[in-house]
């Protein structure tokens, strides 16, 4: 940072417009630059460690260090808020390259930090999240994101089971052939952790897929099955996939590409 002082020595360049409106045999007024710790290299490793000891994360061995850590840092460094995306596309020289795998490191906790059950210092109304809801909501964007050029993605689409019309099943999502529109594959999200496919959900997709005239059917579920199922009845297939939320959701995402086309093409 740039400072101003009279000094009793020369440092950085010598203000000489203000030496000759105030001359003074004992200090010289310089502009010189210093170094400061406040930059924001160690302002985003400061908010880090402050996000990370309200998070819950701490366990009763790691704790103690990472609360030293934030007060020595908090000494003197300004507390500022920062997000994950703080933390790339950083400039990075010989002078400051030793911060580039604490920011790497910084931008994983940034980024995954979210509300916990714990006890905090702030007032928020309650929420309920539905999970079920979201992942049906999430897995019908990523697929009308990387199948659009390939299929006409119909999501909550109904169906009457009766005639009159006063029984309705709604399916998630819906895959149909762009040229002949005529439905290729129901999926049907599935946020559950069971071992095996239920029997009523399996029972669910022969009926889906028999009221839109489709053979084929997919379970799309958060985690891996023990007992994946892949089965027909008449000419309906059954198929479970897997939209795998426990690991990077880009990867797993083209992985859940793999296994529909597999099975729809």
């Amino acid at each position: 940072r740039e400072e101003k002082d009279a000094l009793s020595y020369i440092r950085g360049r010598i203000d000489i417009s203000a030496m000759s409106r105030s001359p003074n045999k004992d200090r010289v007024p310089c502009n010189f630059e210093d170094f400061t710790v406040d930059i924001e290299d160690n302002q985003i490793v400061a908010w880090t460690l402050y996000t990370i000891l309200r998070s819950g994360l701490c366990t009763n061995k790691s704790i103690s260090t990472v609360r030293r850590a934030e007060r020595l840092l908090n000494n003197s460094i300004t507390l500022k808020p920062f997000c994950g995306s703080n933390c790339i596309k950083r400039s990075y020289n010989r002078l400051n390259n030793d911060y580039e795998t604490m920011h790497r490191i910084c931008r994983f906790f940034l980024e995954n930090a979210g509300p916990t059950q714990n006890v905090g210092d702030r007032s928020i109304m309650p929420f309920l999240v539905d999970m079920a809801r979201l992942f049906e909501v999430f897995t019908a964007r990523w697929l009308e994101e990387h199948l659009h050029n390939q299929f006409i993605i119909r999501r909550q689409e109904s169906f009457n089971i009766d005639e009159n019309g006063t029984l309705s099943e709604v399916m998630d999502i819906v895959l149909y052939d762009k040229i002949t529109h005529s439905p290729l594959c129901v999926l049907d999200t599935k946020y559950k952790i069971h071992k095996t496919v239920q029997p009523a959900d399996y029972n669910q997709m022969i009926a889906y897929a028999d009221a839109l005239g489709c053979q084929k059917a997919i379970l799309i579920y958060p985690t891996t099955l023990k007992q994946p199922l892949d089965a027909k009845k008449g000419n309906i297939r059954v198929k479970t996939a897997i939209f795998d939320l426990s690991q990077d959701l880009d990867i797993s995402g083209q992985a859940l590409l793999t296994q529909i086309l597999g099975v729809v093409c």
